[in-house]
């Protein structure tokens, strides 16, 4: 009996051992699809690998002063030093696929005419396909991610992402005012007074809070806040200054009167500043060693389907919380940290979930033909999205309207993001466009 086979065209049909066997052959290639996916944030931030379960650093703190000659001098100079862990968290995911649905994911109803799928094996897009997919879940849990060892089915539960190991670190009085890495915005960011807020917490205000500290601001920084945020700045800088000849579109890419670039990312909550140089906040990868491993199979539960098995490590961390690294801001009326805070009962606002998706996981196109490019589908729907080319070289986007312009030969990730509002979280996604050469002309 002919062993089973998926298939949706002649020119491409797949067995489970061939999955298989391309997740085995193309391993070093997929294992960075998660990271491809999250390069939105990940491009602005140090990248550490080899990093399986912990591994330790040691930072020396002190206060070291040169005075005047005395020779019954004994300094006290509080030497301290502090370490710091960096931890992967071992996680797995086992899901049953439908190869149908998959194929008609990627392809939609041009499954027969892929002329870009000749020089790639198509089973390597189907896996590449489902790694990415890990990839923009791990993206949208960055910031917001807390480790629950008891939870073994989201990924918001696998590892603790930035906001968990700041409140570790405040609850252990490491970071606070008094520190010198911890600010408490006194309102929430506005298009009126983002500017304003942004500002103070980089130089300070006066009798309230001294600011980002000297030695941090003398280094090259990352300033991490929701996009939104960010569009708030610009509003509002737009509103304090006027009109400039030179910045009609106040499209502000730094701080004023630094060189701090902002980044603006739909994952990183409102009504929050982290300050810090890109080789400081980092994540934490293994891709080294064999128990991380990608497989697909035949399904054990469904002679139609195959299961996927993905088995992999993947942590965040600060590499110091000193203020000299490190400052954060974060709103009052959020945080448990102040001194002499209410601890009566909170009113905890649950958000919705909101899904960004295309009709097409994967696309592609020629130079010299016109391509519309896709649009964003939000459910629910008419969630306002924006959209932006990782690689402009390849093609380029509309903001608001997701018009693609084609500019080069190659493959970009077109990416649709919402910010998220007072009712639902932020989300993303994404589709993948390859981009082909112009077909030479006869005689040429």
């Amino acid at each position: 009996m002919a062993k089973p086979t998926t298939a949706v065209d002649p020119n491409y049909t797949f067995t489970p051992e061939e999955l298989a066997t391309a997740f085995q052959r193309y391993r070093t290639e997929l294992i960075t699809m998660p990271m491809f996916a999250m390069n939105m944030a990940a491009q602005h931030m140090g990248v550490r690998t080899g990093i399986r379960y912990k591994e330790h650093l040691h930072e020396m703190k002190g206060n070291f002063q040169m005075g005047n000659y005395d020779k019954y001098k004994l300094g006290n100079g509080n030497v301290q030093i502090v370490q710091r862990t960096l931890e992967t968290f071992f996680g797995n995911c086992i899901e049953p696929i439908d190869p149908n649905s998959i194929v008609h994911s990627l392809w939609g109803s041009d499954i027969t005419k892929g002329d870009a799928l000749k020089n790639v094996p198509f089973v390597k897009r189907v896996c590449a396909y489902i790694m990415a997919q890990l990839g923009e879940n791990m993206f949208n849990e960055m910031w917001t991610a807390k480790h629950d060892p008891t939870n073994t089915t989201e990924t918001a539960k696998w590892f603790n992402g930035f906001l968990a190991i700041e409140d570790e670190e405040i609850e252990n009085g490491a970071m606070s005012a008094e520190e010198g890495n911890l600010h408490i915005l006194p309102e929430a960011f506005t298009a009126e007074n983002a500017e304003d807020l942004i500002k103070d917490f980089y130089w300070g205000v006066a009798g309230s809070w001294t600011g980002a500290d000297k030695k941090l601001r003398k280094q090259p920084l990352k300033l991490f806040m929701n996009d939104t945020v960010k569009h708030y700045y610009e509003e509002s800088y737009q509103h304090n200054h006027g009109a400039l000849p030179y910045n009609q579109r106040y499209e502000k890419a730094r701080l004023e009167g630094t060189t701090v670039e902002f980044v603006g990312l739909p994952n990183v909550p409102m009504d929050y500043l982290c300050l810090t140089p890109k080789n400081n906040i980092l994540t934490l990868w293994n891709q080294r060693t064999a128990d991380e491993t990608f497989l697909v199979e035949k399904s054990l539960n469904s002679h139609y389907d195959l299961d996927f098995i993905a088995n992999m490590f993947y942590g965040e961390q600060y590499e110091s919380i000193n203020k000299e690294m490190l400052c954060v801001a974060r709103l009052a009326e959020s945080d448990d940290d102040q001194e002499g805070g209410d601890d009566g009962d909170e009113t905890i606002t649950v958000k919705g979930d909101v899904t960004v998706s295309f009709a097409k996981a994967v696309d592609d196109a020629t130079m010299g033909t016109e391509y519309a490019g896709q649009v964003a589908i939000t459910d629910p729907a008419g969630k306002n999205v924006t959209y932006s080319s990782s690689d402009e070289t390849v093609a380029t986007v509309n903001e608001s309207t997701g018009a693609v312009t084609l500019v080069g030969a190659g493959t970009t990730l077109i990416t649709a993001s919402f910010a998220g509002d007072t009712t639902h979280n932020a989300a993303q996604g994404s589709y993948a466009l390859t981009v082909a050469a112009a077909a030479a002309q006869p005689g040429q």
